[in-house]
């Protein structure tokens, strides 16, 4: 295996603190048209991307903090699960825990739980989004192409000193997106990922995220 790449899958996490530092225009360019090389299901490339930044991101970062002020339901076009299996369930919070324990956040601390869910609804100042939709008419299994899409733009962000964080938190106000961007309703948000540099310093990017050990994600049938 080539050494950036395997470093790249080892060393890439969720940046949730970015520095105010725009990012070259042909440095995102170029991120994404090698993600483009991504493989999907009979070469049908679903995804339509769109990259805010500037005013327009400001924009969608003010009005999504505004919704969450005035405490507007989420209405993901993909909605998020009702109910998860246990073990599932166990992880994500799990996760959660560590991450607040990272940031020396009391369990009983709600203010400054819900500052750092502002800072989520700001792309934790991320200078960039990308946002990445699909268009209706697509089946369940273009998700899965998605995923390879996202995968290949955040390794070749990595390896390009970046960092990135997908965020389903993004895409709960579908449409302040769709508004914000001329997208169609024929449209449907899928995720959106913050691309910034990496604040190294912030106590919350030295949170890592564990994984199930191998026995317990992979069997052998012989």
């Amino acid at each position: 295996m080539q050494e950036g790449l395997f470093e790249a899958i080892k060393g890439r996490y969720s940046v949730r603190a970015f520095l105010d530092r725009k990012v070259p225009e042909e440095l995102i360019e170029q991120i994404l048209e090698t993600a483009l090389k991504s493989p999907s299901w009979g070469n049908n490339q679903p995804w339509e991307i769109a990259v805010a930044s500037g005013p327009v991101l400001e924009k969608i970062k003010m009005e999504y903090l505004k919704a969450m002020d005035e405490g507007k339901p989420h209405a993901p076009d993909i909605p998020f699960p009702d109910s998860w299996p246990e073990e599932n369930k166990k992880r994500y919070f799990e996760n959660g825990v560590r991450m607040y324990e990272t940031m020396g956040i009391a369990r009983d601390d709600q203010n400054a739980r819900n500052e750092f869910a502002r800072k989520g609804f700001g792309l934790f100042g991320a200078p960039h989004a990308v946002y990445l939709f699909l268009d209706n008419g697509l089946s369940p299994w273009a998700l899965f192409d998605l995923g390879l899409f996202t995968q290949t733009l955040m390794l070749t962000a990595y390896g390009l000193g970046l960092g990135t964080c997908t965020m389903a938190m993004a895409a709960v106000y579908p449409d302040i997106i769709r508004e914000a961007l001329g997208a169609g309703q024929n449209k449907k948000l899928a995720l959106g990922i913050a691309i910034g540099y990496p604040d190294t310093k912030a106590r919350i990017n030295q949170h890592r995220s564990t994984r199930i050990p191998f026995a317990e994600a992979v069997r052998f049938l012989r």
